[in-house]
């Protein structure tokens, strides 16, 4: 498994998106099916290359890791239209975003 996943990720031919609305509030929330064409590469690079860790300052559940950057980049290249249109950010794009591998332990 390579220690950089930059040029691996794809986005898979029949990923699609819906904005759906939940709540009182009518809250927007971006579904996403079918996303990256080899999920598996994500699951080896944590399995592999991860080091988890607490995240008490979070009171997550359990360790977590971040997520490798060309993560985050696929996300914006392939979804940050769809960001936009789901969260009403107009011709603004997403800049940062938070990303972790987590797993619940307690």
């Amino acid at each position: 498994m390579p220690h950089d996943l930059s040029g691996l990720l794809k986005l898979h031919p029949a990923c699609r998106h819906q904005t759906v609305r939940v709540g009182t509030e009518r809250a927007p929330v971006l579904v996403v099916d079918q996303f990256l064409s080899d999920p598996r590469m994500l699951i080896e690079f944590a399995a592999s290359q991860c080091r988890f860790s607490g995240a008490s300052e979070t009171f997550y559940p359990g360790i977590r890791a971040p997520m490798p950057p060309i993560y985050s980049f696929a996300v914006r290249a392939f979804l940050g239209s769809a960001i936009s249109a789901a969260f009403g950010l107009g011709q603004r794009q997403v800049a940062r975003e938070l990303a972790h591998f987590c797993l619940v332990t307690t």
